[in-house]
């Protein structure tokens, strides 16, 4: 209970104050996004969410601010998400890009369906979105199933260093002991 008000005081303090110009983070700050920061959202929303979700983000910044501010901080995050993706894993990145590619067209067909004037173009468009959809779920399939192969992989690692462990038992036991107990100095190299 005593750091309750000094917390209180510490988080208060990191909401008001102003964004730092220059840092090494690779995260947006906690308090306000900075200039820099918005433009970065931005370009990264307008690039892969489309015009339509712009638009709508820009009908939220007055009304809205705090909800405005913090899907900029959410675009912000997945942009540098996904440029480390690409540093890291070029494959991944190229499914990433394809997989927002189609739900940003899957939104603009939804907005289209929604100002069609004829049945006809209505059922166009919801057979189109229905195939985007469709692939995006296989992709997304895809993409689930792969990392589940790898934490498998990792799930059977860390079983044999187990079982490896439980074989040495004693060995690891009598080199703890040892250490503790100061023994075997003279065996350092």
């Amino acid at each position: 209970m005593r750091w309750l008000l000094p917390g209180l005081m510490i988080v208060a303090s990191v909401l008001i104050a102003k964004p730092v110009q220059h840092r090494v983070s690779h995260l947006p700050t906690i308090g306000r996004l900075s200039e820099q920061e918005r433009e970065e959202a931005i370009e990264f929303i307008e690039e892969y969410g489309g015009a339509l979700r712009l638009k709508k983000l820009e009908n939220i910044k007055w009304r809205a601010p705090l909800e405005y501010e913090n899907h900029l901080r959410t675009a912000l995050i997945k942009k540098r998400d996904l440029e480390r993706l690409r540093e890291n894993n070029e494959i991944l990145y190229q499914k990433i890009l394809g997989i927002m590619d189609m739900e940003r067209k899957s939104f603009d067909l939804a907005e289209e369906y929604r100002n069609a004037e004829s049945d006809a173009e209505m059922n166009d468009i919801k057979e189109q979105l229905r195939g985007i959809l469709s692939r995006v779920f296989d992709l997304k399939q895809e993409e689930r199933n792969s990392r589940i192969s790898k934490l498998e992989d990792e799930i059977n690692r860390l079983k044999d260093d187990l079982a490896e462990r439980a074989r040495k038992k004693n060995e690891i036991v009598e080199r703890r002991l040892g250490e503790l107990l100061g023994e075997g100095r003279y065996l350092e190299w």
